[in-house]
């Protein structure tokens, strides 16, 4: 029974960070807007340094993913949880490189308007 437990408790850990990383994702998609449509670099600065922080934890769920079906062996419903984690940090980590290309559109902008004038 306690084996059950810390596995519910890993799969708990595991739900939380995904729901952080898909919460950074927002925000990024969110300033990486926000720095196009005000042409503000400093916020697209922040999207591109936050990237990292994305890729970090898609690496690190995947990683506690793996090791829980190596160490618990879940069943039906457990894993298709996991799996369904796995699934939807690439979604996200690919939406975190979309807003990072906006960010970078932002700054090709801004230099093209200081070439103009």
């Amino acid at each position: 029974m306690a084996l059950r437990k810390a596995f519910e408790m890993e799969l708990s850990e595991l739900h939380n960070d995904l729901l952080r990383m898909g919460s950074i994702v927002e925000k990024q998609i969110h300033l990486c807007i926000k720095s196009l449509a005000e042409k503000d670099e400093e916020l697209a600065d922040e999207v591109i340094k936050n990237d990292d922080i994305v890729d970090d934890l898609m690496r690190e769920i995947e990683t506690k993913s793996i090791k829980l079906i190596a160490k618990q062996q879940p069943i039906a419903t457990d894993l298709r949880f996991i799996f369904t984690c796995i699934n939807i940090v690439t979604d996200l980590e690919r939406m975190a490189d979309h807003a990072v290309d906006i960010a970078k559109v932002t700054k090709r902008l801004k230099i093209k308007s200081i070439l103009k004038n």
